[in-house]
């Protein structure tokens, strides 16, 4: 039991940590949605500014599935480890899999 109660802790600290650092995203989310200033047209940094073209030809749609694609799965193999945490009698680590399972909707930055 006492390998229980630890992996518990372990988890609710986890959790934790990942909502605290998930505030400068909620703030950022929240900041943009009040504001509604829209993008510019343009990219600029130290290096110069970019061409119409470029901007044009740049994206990172594929990159962006990715990540998403990444994250559903890890969300859909978590979802699926608590129910069936839940289903089997006797489980011990329901509740840290439930936990676990925040922690994957958890916005993070």
């Amino acid at each position: 039991m006492r390998h229980d109660s630890v992996l518990l802790v372990e988890v609710a600290i986890g959790l934790g940590v990942i909502s605290l650092l998930s505030i400068p995203a909620v703030l950022a989310f929240a900041s943009q949605l009040r504001n509604r200033v829209p993008k510019k047209d343009t990219y600029e940094d130290e290096d110069g500014r970019a061409t119409p073209e470029a901007l044009a030809a740049f994206s990172n749609k594929w990159a962006k599935a990715f990540v998403f694609l990444s994250a559903g799965v890890g969300l859909g193999s978590q979802i699926a480890v608590a129910v069936l945490a839940a289903l089997q009698n006797g489980s011990g680590g329901l509740l840290e899999d439930w936990l676990a399972l925040s922690s994957w909707v958890c916005p993070s930055g």
